[in-house]
């Protein structure tokens, strides 16, 4: 399979925070230095085309899109992390993305009912409350 291949198949996966008809985006910044290294490292940065997530127009370039939010991290905190994401897409997925881009799976996370912030493993209810939280706080 070649990274254009998997590109069509994540976008068929629809919107990652709302469902809805999805075009991919290469994952960087934010969570993704946290668990692949450094601002340079091509493991964490849009040189691997694998790790992509899908996002419609609003969540991806729009008024809630990651790219109009003041930094990726405020977007995460929002949205959730583009780890998790990417752990949801893998899950969603016939094959390893993680093999595709000769990466170890990420350590850390609890399972597909678990909600990612960092390192740090929520549950879905505990999830729920702390996005509740950030949003009362503006």
């Amino acid at each position: 399979m070649n990274h254009k291949d998997h590109w069509g198949k994540v976008a068929e996966l629809k919107c990652c925070v709302c469902q809805g008809d999805a075009n991919i985006h290469h994952c960087l910044g934010g969570s993704m230095i946290d668990w692949f290294g450094g601002e340079n490292s091509p493991r964490g940065t849009r040189n691997n085309h694998w790790l992509v997530i899908p996002l419609c127009h609003r969540h991806h370039q729009g008024a809630d899109g990651l790219h109009a939010f003041p930094s990726i991290r405020e977007w995460e905190s929002v949205f959730g992390s583009q780890v998790h994401h990417l752990l949801e897409v893998n899950n969603s997925l016939p094959y390893s993305l993680w093999d595709e881009a000769e990466l170890p799976d990420p350590d850390g996370y609890a399972g597909p009912e678990s909600y990612a912030f960092g390192r740090k493993a929520y549950s879905y209810e505990e999830y729920l409350k702390l996005i509740r939280g950030m949003r009362e706080r503006g």
